[in-house]
Formats: C-alpha cells, sequence, structure tokens
C-alpha cells in the first residue's frame, strides 16, 4: 500500500469517528475497520480478572453489531 492510500485511509477513519464519543466511537471504530479491512470480525476490548481475560467494548461481526462478551485468554493465541 502506497503512502498515499495510507493517508487517505487515516483520513476517512478520522472523518468517520471523530465526533463520536465513550461507547459510540467504539462502535463506530469496529465497523469502520471492519469495513476497511474487508474482515468479518472486528473487536476492542480491555485485559480484566488479572489480565487474565478481555473485556470487549465493542464488537463487529459478520455486518453488525454484536453483543460485548468476557472470554478467558487461556488456551487462545493471545497467552497473558
Amino acid at each position: 500500500m502506497a503512502f498515499s492510500d495510507i493517508a487517505l485511509e487515516v483520513k476517512r477513519l478520522s472523518d468517520a469517528t471523530s465526533v463520536k464519543i465513550g461507547q459510540e466511537y467504539f462502535e463506530s471504530l469496529v465497523e469502520y475497520l471492519s469495513n476497511a479491512l474487508a474482515v468479518d470480525i472486528v473487536l476492542i476490548g480491555e485485559l480484566v480478572e488479572g489480565n487474565t481475560a478481555i473485556q470487549t467494548k465493542a464488537v463487529f461481526a459478520n455486518g453488525e453489531r454484536a453483543d460485548n462478551i468476557v472470554y478467558q485468554l487461556a488456551g487462545t493465541p493471545v497467552k497473558p
């Protein structure tokens, strides 16, 4: 990807999310990234439970917003 393409995509991301705050920001960000990257699932989360689990802040899966979840890191590629 050329630098000009990256710069344009960052501008689009900024335009899509800059007026959002809080939960609305996270939800618009995962939706934007899913579409821009052409992927099925995007999530944003934070470490919880002594860094052994992730609590999602926003999930976009298969073209729509999904409920937030908590999932354990044990047994995943992202080990604590």
